[in-house]
């Protein structure tokens, strides 16, 4: 169930990007407005923190929901990219894909949001998709850790299957069952468990 009249801190968000122009395996995104008309449905939680998959269609969702947010700076964790199955579904060799170089981030960005850091290793290229869906869970668990010190509301902008694996990691599990473009999902955690928050544009079934 969701819990309500919290403390507006130590929340943790995921945000799946924009809607993408293409199947391409780094895709630019097509609706500019979708990411800035959430970003305003969830400005009340305070997000204070941004970090953003290193695939294009995120870093351009992630620019528009920091501007509305008022974030100036964002953090670019390679384990929160796509599943490294999905991608080779879409080239035909490992060395046809390249992440985005730091230069490309930057003219994504823009001059008023900077990139404070990129970091994590880069999944491995023969990850299966259970160890990418391993890979969403931890990574996430590791953000809820650091919130618990820091005190800080994080929105993590990343994939679809990101969302859904952070269903999975509540203290009463969801099963998300569609997942729309720039859905998003906030958890709080409270003592050794995560409480859900608040969604939008998402579908579930609280088991």
């Amino acid at each position: 169930q969701k819990l309500r009249n919290c403390n507006l801190s130590n929340m943790l968000g995921v945000m799946r990007h924009s809607e993408r122009l293409d199947e391409k395996y780094d895709t630019p995104i097509c609706n500019f407005d979708l990411p800035k008309e959430e970003a305003l449905k969830i400005k009340k939680y305070n997000f204070n923190k941004l970090v953003c998959s290193p695939f294009r269609r995120c870093l351009q969702t992630a620019k528009l929901v920091a501007e509305e947010l008022e974030i100036d700076s964002i953090t670019v964790d390679k384990q929160m990219g796509e599943l490294m199955y999905k991608i080779k579904n879409l080239i035909e060799n490992e060395e046809d894909f390249t992440y985005l170089t730091l230069e490309q981030m930057n003219d994504i960005l823009g001059d008023n949001i900077s990139i404070s850091d990129i970091i994590n290793d880069s999944p491995d290229f023969s990850e299966s998709p259970i160890d990418g869906k391993i890979r969403y869970m931890n990574t996430l668990k590791k953000y809820i850790e650091e919130i618990k010190i820091s005190g800080d509301n994080v929105m993590v902008v990343t994939h679809g299957d990101a969302v859904n694996a952070f269903g999975e990691i509540l203290g009463s599990p969801l099963i998300i069952y569609n997942v729309q473009e720039c859905c998003t999902a906030v958890l709080k955690p409270v003592d050794d468990s995560n409480c859900f928050i608040d969604s939008n544009r998402l579908e579930y079934i609280e088991s």
